[in-house]
């Protein structure tokens, strides 16, 4: 359990991310970011080429983390996040909040059920870690 004051180790992070990752073949990568865009821990499914560079991939994860915690600015009016998803050509990309402070940022395979992945495979996980 994560206690509100408490920060996310290392060792937690990148749990979470093996344990997401492992939950579905579907799941090619998993990374966990701050509020402030630090990258705490990211990870791929070695059997899934990275569609990017690393260092692409990483100004990428910087990005979505960003784009996630403006979002959060309409939570007083909408309700808090459950989890956002972006479907691309090549790939869906999910982000589900872990906390006030962290985000946990997927991909996965466009063909699939994203709406079961996320209910039965990512958010279990996260909620976990809570």
């Amino acid at each position: 359990m994560l206690a509100q004051s408490t920060e996310l180790s290392y060792h937690s992070a990148r749990t979470l991310c093996s344990k997401i990752i492992e939950s579905n073949f579907m799941i090619r990568s998993a990374a966990i970011c701050r509020d402030d865009g630090t990258i705490i821990c990211s990870d791929h499914r070695q059997s899934h080429k990275p569609l990017t560079p690393h260092a692409e991939g990483q100004a990428s994860l910087i990005r979505a983390s960003s784009r996630f915690f403006n979002r959060k600015i309409n939570e007083k009016s909408f309700g808090k996040i459950t989890y956002s998803l972006t479907l691309h050509e090549k790939v869906a990309r999910i982000a589900v909040p872990l906390h006030d402070k962290y985000v946990v940022l997927v991909s996965a395979d466009k063909d699939t059920n994203h709406t079961d992945l996320i209910m039965h495979d990512i958010y279990p996980a996260v909620e976990a870690v809570k």
